[in-house]
């Protein structure tokens, strides 16, 4: 899917050439044949295989095309309990929202053994706290809990960061404190896999989804939704900060004191409450091309900060 990771391996620059020959041992004693070829680990968009075969009239060759690896690579592991996997290694990597679940069946003491890697890549480096910057990333590498071992095996969660996230990488390292070479994966799509917990027809397609209000954008309308609006959600103040793809499209006077972004704080409006109980609130936005949003509460004395950004779909 990314050609930089097969700039350096295949002039070619759309594929990677992993051309071999039948291996010595590839038949078995019952006359058939069977041989395994290890694939590459960064994300794949199909594969073609097949071989030359000679015959009278020279060449001819059979082929067979492979699709939706990376949905297969992580068949193994499907545990609807956790989430969707992303990764299927030693240990089962899952998503649901924001929480990454790492499980594993058959879980012993070597498996607490070493720090684990969480390395985290945004999608704008800005986003990255200065205390867990770690070069263009965001490094939220942790040590094996220790309530997570149980009689039935290991499962522990870690929250990912609210800021919009390009891809992350995975894995653990080996007891003598280098990464295990079969234990890192790198994990991409997650913004999308993250919205999949809040997919609701109703309102578009989920941009966001949180503790506190679910975030769709849908024909350059934003929408927050809620199941349960309590009175004191309709006293609310939000603020809701506009990223346009063309800075000449802030307004003069912001852009004069260094801001980047137009400002259109609401308050909760009057419709905002439903009949049945729920929370939905629909803010029309600019109809020039913007490259993300942020939005929260504007009050913090309310109930405490709670605030998403968003990168807009192209």
């Amino acid at each position: 899917q990314d050609l930089a990771d097969i700039r350096e391996q295949d002039g070619d620059m759309t594929h990677q050439s992993m051309n071999f020959d039948f291996p010595a041992d590839g038949r078995t004693p019952g006359g058939g044949c069977l041989f395994h070829v290890a694939i590459p680990d960064y994300p794949i968009e199909r594969i073609i295989t097949g071989q030359w075969i000679k015959g009278e009239g020279g060449f001819g060759v059979w082929e067979a095309w492979g699709e939706d690896i990376e949905r297969r690579r992580t068949a193994a592991c499907e545990n609807p309990r956790y989430g969707t996997a992303i990764v299927c290694e030693n240990f089962g990597v899952y998503i649901d929202g924001d929480t990454l679940t790492y499980a594993k069946d058959r879980c012993g003491a070597a498996d607490a053994e070493s720090r684990f890697l969480l390395s985290v890549f945004p999608r704008d480096a800005n986003d990255i706290p200065p205390s867990s910057r770690d070069g263009g990333h965001a490094n939220m590498n942790f040590d094996f809990p220790p309530d997570a071992m149980t009689a039935g095996g290991c499962v522990f969660r870690r929250e990912l960061p609210k800021y919009p996230i390009d891809y992350i990488a995975v894995g653990q390292w080996s007891p003598s404190g280098a990464y295990s070479s079969d234990w890192r994966r790198e994990a991409f799509g997650i913004d999308r896999l993250r919205t999949l917990a809040c997919e609701n027809p109703r309102f578009g397609a989920a941009a966001a989804c949180g503790d506190y209000y679910d975030i769709y954008l849908s024909g350059g309308t934003l929408t927050m939704f809620a199941e349960e609006c309590s009175p004191e959600r309709a006293r609310e103040r939000f603020f809701l900060s506009v990223f346009p793809e063309d800075p000449a499209n802030v307004p003069q006077e912001r852009r004069e004191r260094g801001l980047s972004h137009a400002s259109m704080n609401f308050d909760f409006p009057q419709y905002g409450v439903l009949a049945n109980g729920e929370c939905l609130i629909t803010v029309p936005l600019p109809g020039y091309p913007i490259a993300a949003i942020e939005t929260g509460r504007a009050d913090a004395d309310a109930g405490g900060e709670w605030r998403a950004k968003i990168a807009v779909p192209k």
